[in-house]
């Protein structure tokens, strides 16, 4: 986590991201060899909606 408003957030991202299948990642290749590649993935929260009330896009 590069950074997060809030410990437990942080905590909750990395959670999410462990519990991923493991066929969903794909390794990067390099002249046919597969080879770590960094890579960042943007994770969003929102906060919960009270009932009837609609999500607001931006």
């Amino acid at each position: 986590v590069l950074q997060s408003p809030d410990k437990l957030l942080a905590d909750e991202a990395r959670r999410v991201i462990a519990s991923s299948p493991a066929g969903a990642w794909t390794p990067g290749e390099q002249r046919g060899e597969k080879v770590r590649v960094k890579y960042t993935l943007p994770v969003d929260f929102l906060p919960p909606r009270q009932r009837g009330q609609a999500l607001r896009t931006a």
